[in-house]
């Protein structure tokens, strides 16, 4: 998971799409979705920690 931080939705929807052949459970989700939201949770935690940071 964590190669997956602080990447954008495309990049993102290629490295799920990469694992879907060796954990078939992605298949049964929209990777497209969960990369968006995943590409969404990682933008909003880097604007988090920058008004947190000092």
């Amino acid at each position: 998971m964590s190669q997956l931080r602080g990447k954008d939705a495309v990049t993102l929807t290629s490295m799920l799409l990469q694992l879907v052949p060796h954990y078939p459970d992605l298949q049964k989700i929209d990777i497209h979705a969960l990369a968006q939201t995943l590409s969404e949770m990682n933008s909003q935690s880097t604007e988090l920690a920058k008004i947190v940071s000092p």
